[in-house]
């Protein structure tokens, strides 16, 4: 994000926005993402906003974002398993 930032301040500025509004609307629908099937990871879940992957967990009625990543970024699970 720094480099859009940096080189895009609006454009950065409205992924931002639209991140935002998706993380309020899990807080109100925790279940819209899907669970990833990787071993290890089935209490996570995934949607993705504007071309950005956003991982997060429900516990306890708690909503907790592990990691936003760029979705043109190569996934690798331990990503995921290191924030958790």
């Amino acid at each position: 994000m720094r480099t859009i930032a940096r080189e895009r301040p609006n454009a950065a500025s409205k992924i931002t926005r639209d991140i935002d509004g998706c993380i309020g609307l899990l807080l109100e629908f925790p279940e819209i993402g899907r669970v990833l099937r990787q071993e290890g990871l089935r209490s996570v879940r995934q949607t993705t906003v504007r071309g950005f992957r956003i991982f997060y967990a429900v516990s306890n009625g708690q909503l907790e974002i592990l990691r936003v990543i760029q979705g043109r970024r190569d996934f690798n699970p331990n990503m995921i398993r290191d924030a958790a």
